[in-house]
């Protein structure tokens, strides 16, 4: 029962990432087409075009989070290339956007493992992960997280 649970979850985050990534992110993405289009119109009046340049910024932050955010739900290198290339993109994307250095320790090779032990090494490494350090230094813990080595057969 709690596999099938596990497996619906699943199932519901890609379905919500590829909407996220068709919809939301193709509008966004066509919005800013359209605001750099008016940008290179004669618009009259210096607070008219501040007020687009701030429309595309906005805009443009806006299609990175709901790729983001798309991402985090259902990376697609999962179900591509397994949990071992997927962990190292992620560790890599977050140490890119938050300027901290996050060392992986993971077999060298890609090891394919059943699709819902993968996804569940995933969703837990991303629950162990340096995301949360900030909430865990604001309680008062410590924001060194446990090492596990985690042992393959």
């Amino acid at each position: 029962m709690t596999a099938r649970l596990l497996s619906l979850q699943d199932d519901e985050r890609r379905r919500l990432a590829r909407e996220l990534h068709d919809t939301t992110g193709q509008n966004l993405s066509m919005m800013i087409v359209d605001i750099d289009f008016l940008g290179r119109e004669k618009i009259p009046g210096t607070e008219a075009r501040a007020r687009l340049a701030e429309c595309g910024e906005l805009a443009r932050r806006s299609l990175e989070e709901v790729r983001t955010f798309s991402y985090v739900l259902h990376p697609p290198l999962l179900e591509e290339l397994g949990v071992f290339p997927a962990l190292r993109q992620f560790v890599e994307g977050f140490s890119e956007r938050s300027g901290i250095l996050v060392t992986l320790d993971l077999p060298a090779g890609s090891v394919r493992m059943p699709p819902e032990i993968e996804t569940t090494i995933y969703r837990w490494s991303r629950k162990a992960s340096p995301t949360s350090t900030g909430t865990r230094t604001r309680q008062g813990l410590p924001s060194a997280l446990p090492v596990i080595p985690l042992k393959l057969p």
